[in-house]
């Protein structure tokens, strides 16, 4: 019971006490002035004109300015509530406040319903913010999430209610609110995603607008999935509910085909070097500090990249054969990526996602996740050499058939091009590639021992615990990948990826000092019989393209299912 009591803690507080807040909330202004005066810088940026100067910026590790991130360089002016229709403004009232027109700041019953939603889902899953509260919030406080900065909220949210007409609120919230993609305001997310004006939106396209405030990321329509639809469904009958709109209103602008704007237009900041590891660290920081501190909170960010590695990298992967002989025009869906980290830190110096940023921002070093084929394998041989075996064990590549009586299913694995090798020695068959000495492998070792050494190397990802992993068959991110190799060259020492080193705020206070994660995940001596096996696939194995003159390399192909996926 005590602990059930401690777990909804925040819940019944709310319960109790909102409604005293609410009573006595104009005797408390000590609370709201706290840390230097909070009610009159509320008061100072809530006046016509104001506009925060901050701007973040992005460096590579040796201090090369890569991008700068600004609030105000992408909403391109203040719009006035007059050029916003009013069915708009009524479906972002509908989404996130409906009794915005009756309340003073506070709504007591949306509070009551969060607490009790909370207090069954033993934890806070729902919030019981206002508009006036979500604008106070976003204007002077922190992302702190305790009872001092609530009280703070609410008490500057009745202070605002009394000193602001609600259109004036309304104007101010509809200018400030998050649309993810840095878009920050209506008229800069009409333009965005519709390439309108906030005077020109239908009602379907300010449903969609107003369901995406509350999880920007998640409920964006350029991501792949339905959630954003879900969503705007959510907000249309919740409108039909509150006889804002028909029934027949909302079904019709559910089936209304969303159109898109084709062309984004050059971004006011310029274009990023490196953009999308740039895109990459912009998301880092605003999961870390929120949407406000990020692109308006003046802060230097240190990253991992080398900007003259990065530039190299880039001109071998645009300049290479395949791609020029392929232009981008003529094969949209051919593309690529690649990445590079320091295998003593785990820093990511090179990143490159796609073959054009500017057609699309789909990262496919990171969001990607693809069938690695062969490229798997090395975990399968690090879970046998963990399991006492040799580089010199003799598997036997030879043709076999597996039957799963329960799924009335055969399986029998093939090698590339039909041939088999018989016996054959762990390091032969990973030169070689050989796809059955590497079930047969996996089949001895079990598969969990291999899933367990991936796991400890870096493979987050979902596997399939067949065995048909040994093949590669469960999608992986690139980064995740080689970020898992990194053992093999480390000595058996694994260091996380790592793209931020450090973020400093304007007077040089130190927000995040990222240090260096190494832990050791293999013995040195597997490391080093993996290390070498790695590099005999490179100087007489299936690699032999990947030799450079002068240099040891080491490391591994893989091909997935009917050749959609080519790795080294």
């Amino acid at each position: 019971m005590l602990e059930m009591l401690g777990r909804l803690g925040l819940a019944i507080f709310n319960v109790a006490v909102v409604p005293l807040w609410i009573g006595a909330i104009g005797s408390l202004p000590q609370v709201a002035d706290e840390g230097g005066g909070l009610a009159a810088k509320l008061e100072r940026i809530s006046r016509p004109g104001y506009r925060p100067q901050l701007v973040t910026r992005i460096y590579d590790r040796n201090g090369v300015l890569l991008t700068t991130l600004h609030g105000t360089q992408l909403r391109s002016r203040v719009v006035p509530l007059d050029e916003v229709p009013v069915m708009t403004r009524l479906v972002f009232v509908a989404a996130e406040d409906e009794r915005f027109f009756e309340h003073r700041g506070l709504d007591a019953r949306a509070i009551l319903r969060a607490a009790a939603v909370n207090a069954r889902a033993g934890r806070v899953v729902q919030g019981g913010s206002t508009i006036t509260q979500q604008l106070v919030k976003n204007r002077v406080l922190d992302s702190r999430r305790d009872l001092g900065r609530k009280l703070q909220e609410m008490i500057l949210a009745n202070r605002m209610e009394r000193s602001h007409t609600k259109e004036q609120i309304l104007e101010q919230y509809l200018n400030e609110i998050y649309f993810g993609h840095g878009r920050y305001g209506i008229g800069s997310a009409a333009r965005y995603y519709f390439g309108k004006t906030s005077s020109e939106l239908s009602l379907a396209e300010s449903a969609l607008l107003a369901g995406m405030v509350k999880a920007p990321a998640r409920y964006s329509p350029l991501k792949k999935g339905s959630a954003w639809k879900q969503r705007q469904t959510h907000v249309l009958n919740k409108m039909v509910r509150l006889g804002f709109i028909s029934a027949f209103e909302a079904s019709r602008a559910i089936a209304e085909e969303m159109r898109f704007a084709a062309d984004k237009g050059e971004d006011p900041k310029g274009p990023a070097k490196a953009p999308f590891f740039t895109a990459l660290v912009t998301k880092q920081l605003l999961e870390q500090f929120g949407p406000r501190k990020t692109f308006t909170g003046g802060l230097d960010v240190i990253t991992s990249l080398d900007w003259e590695q990065q530039q190299v990298a880039e001109q071998i992967f645009r300049d290479g054969k395949f791609f020029k002989s392929r232009s981008l025009e003529e094969q949209p869906t051919l593309q690529g990526a690649f990445t590079a980290l320091d295998p003593n830190t785990g820093d990511v110096l090179v990143m490159i996602g796609g073959r054009d940023f500017a057609k699309s921002q789909f990262n496919r070093a990171v969001q990607s996740r693809r069938q690695p084929g062969s490229a798997f394998k090395p975990f399968v041989y690090t879970a046998a050499l963990l399991n006492e075996f040799e580089a010199n064990h003799v598997i036997d590549d030879s043709p076999v058939l597996y039957e799963f009586p329960q799924m009335e299913e055969f399986w029998e694995p093939r090698n590339f091009g039909g041939e088999y090798h018989g016996p054959a020695i762990l390091a032969k068959a990973l030169a070689g590639s050989f796809n059955v000495a590497a079930v047969k492998l996996i089949e001895l070792i079990g598969v969990s021992d291999a899933v367990e050494v991936a796991r400890r190397m870096g493979i987050q990802s979902p596997l399939h615990e067949g065995l048909s992993l040994a093949l590669g068959s469960s999608g992986v991110s690139l980064l995740e990948l080689v970020g898992a190799y990194i053992p093999f060259a480390a000595e058996g020492v694994r260091a996380t990826p790592r793209a931020i080193l450090e973020v400093v705020e304007r007077g040089g206070k130190v927000l995040l000092e990222a240090p260096e994660s190494r832990e050791r995940v293999l013995p040195a001596d597997v490391a080093f019989s993996m290390a070498t096996m790695l590099r005999g696939v490179v100087e007489r194995g299936t690699a032999r393209r990947a030799r450079v003159k002068g240099h040891q390399v080491g490391g591994k192909t893989g091909t997935s299912n009917r050749y959609a996926d080519a790795w080294f």
